[in-house]
């Protein structure tokens, strides 16, 4: 979908820099090969679109409503070893000094 946003809308900066008006149902044959890419770009956008709709229905119809789940113990997250009371502990040292 990047790709096809970006092929639409930067060939019309040249467009507009060569002086082409906005909003016209005829152009000039001088415009032909930017306006001729900037419509690629926008069926690219159109069919991304689509295959995004069509990964968001395939998810919901085969039940898959998570990704990592929580009582798993094979997640990468829950495999890291991480020591809180350190990186936290100058939290304990605020609190100590207003009291």
């Amino acid at each position: 979908m990047f790709i096809g946003v970006n092929v639409t809308f930067f060939p019309m900066h040249f467009l507009g820099l060569a002086g082409m008006p906005r909003r016209i149902s005829d152009y000039n044959e001088a415009y032909w090969t930017f306006n001729w890419v900037a419509t690629i770009g926008s069926f690219v956008s159109l069919i991304s679109m689509f295959y995004f709709i069509y990964i968001i229905f395939d998810m919901l119809y085969s039940k898959i409503l998570r990704v990592f789940n929580e009582e798993d113990d094979e997640n990468v997250f829950w495999t890291l070893y991480s020591d809180f009371s350190y990186e936290y502990s100058f939290i304990d040292t605020i609190v100590e000094e207003k009291n």
